[in-house]
């Protein structure tokens, strides 16, 4: 399933999820993180306050059935989780309030410092073969910081998997999630 790629040609390789007979596609950059790792490269990086909000995010992206993986470029300093919660359809207006429940919840985890934008929507697909985006930006105006968060859902061949990047810059991902092999 495509979302208007045309012709890109990107370069990456594959990563098996071995707990769910799946393979993504990520850029070379990305490697793999147990938990552990990750834990102690987002103490490195990350004030007190900051590390203790990613630590309960991470714990509940645990909580939730399914399995979690976590892949990290240090150059960019880019998360990609990846998870793979039980198989969910998705119908186009399921979407559209998904986007909803999305724009609320963000705003209540953000502080009066930051703005908040939609970058991209969209929906590809039937309910049970689908691919679902969403990327947005959030701002701070009191360090001057902006960050990028897109959510990728791809349905197919009763399969679920879920992209979550976070990048300083905005990406076009779109290539690699649609090499996904369910």
């Amino acid at each position: 399933m495509s979302l208007e790629d045309g012709d890109v040609q990107v370069e990456g390789e594959y990563h098996i999820l071995e707990e769910d007979g799946a393979r993504i596609f990520l850029p070379k950059v990305f490697k793999r993180y147990s938990m552990a790792e990750y834990q102690q490269v987002l103490k490195k990086l990350l004030s007190e306050a900051d590390y203790k909000l990613n630590l309960a995010q991470l714990d509940q992206k645990r909580s939730l059935a399914g399995n979690l993986y976590i892949y990290f470029d240090e150059e960019s300093r880019s998360t990609c989780s990846v998870s793979t919660p039980p198989f969910m359809p998705l119908s186009k207006e399921d979407a559209k309030q998904l986007l909803g429940y999305m724009r609320i919840g963000n705003e209540r985890k953000l502080s009066f410092d930051e703005e908040y934008t939609k970058v991209a929507a969209k929906y590809s697909g039937i309910p049970e073969n689908y691919t679902f985006k969403s990327v947005y930006r959030i701002y701070n105006n009191k360090t001057k910081l902006e960050y990028f968060t897109s959510l990728y859902i791809v349905t197919r061949n009763n399969k679920t998997v879920m992209y979550h990047l976070l990048t300083g810059v905005p990406v076009y991902f779109d290539p690699f999630v649609n090499k996904i092999e369910l």
